[in-house]
């Protein structure tokens, strides 16, 4: 139509506004995702030749990844802003030490995502925590088994 302008849609144009505590919880989430991919690609370079952790390790990461993106996309569509990324270095003596820490972190992230798909009625939402939540349970088996495998080939 001539005339007529095309403004930018507003952030909330495809999703209702959430809560507050939403939002706080995604850019924590964000932050969680950040931290993890950082460890793992540390974890994964410290494997290279135990193909067996490599993969699981590996796995892992990809999800991080795609949780990260998927987060992040999230959190600008709702505010219209880009989050800010903070990750934590994760510190480690073995790599016993690590597959523990990882497994406790997976499930710390599997809690808040399962109370993330609560506080949204929104399905469009809601899919995205589902999909990360069954992902992070994924990741703590992964890592339960290579915490196992660790102590049992300490033996």
């Amino acid at each position: 139509m001539i005339g007529r302008r095309k403004y930018a849609p507003h952030p909330y144009h495809y999703y209702q506004p959430v809560s507050a505590e939403f939002v706080e919880n995604l850019q924590k989430a964000i932050n969680g995702e950040a931290s993890a991919i950082q460890f793992y690609g540390e974890l994964l370079q410290l494997n290279e030749k135990d193909e067996m952790a490599y993969d699981n390790i590996k796995h892992a990461y990809d999800d991080e990844n795609k949780h990260f993106k998927a987060f992040t996309a999230l959190y600008v569509k709702l505010t219209g802003k880009q989050p800010q990324i903070n990750p934590k270095p994760t510190k480690f003596n073995t790599m016993t030490d690590a597959y523990r820490f990882a497994f406790f972190d997976e499930l710390e992230a599997a809690d808040l995502y399962k109370e993330m798909y609560l506080l949204t009625p929104y399905m469009n939402i809601r899919d995205i925590f589902f999909m990360a939540k069954s992902d992070e349970m994924e990741h703590a088996l992964r890592f339960n088994f290579l915490y196992n495998r660790a102590i049992r080939m300490k033996q």
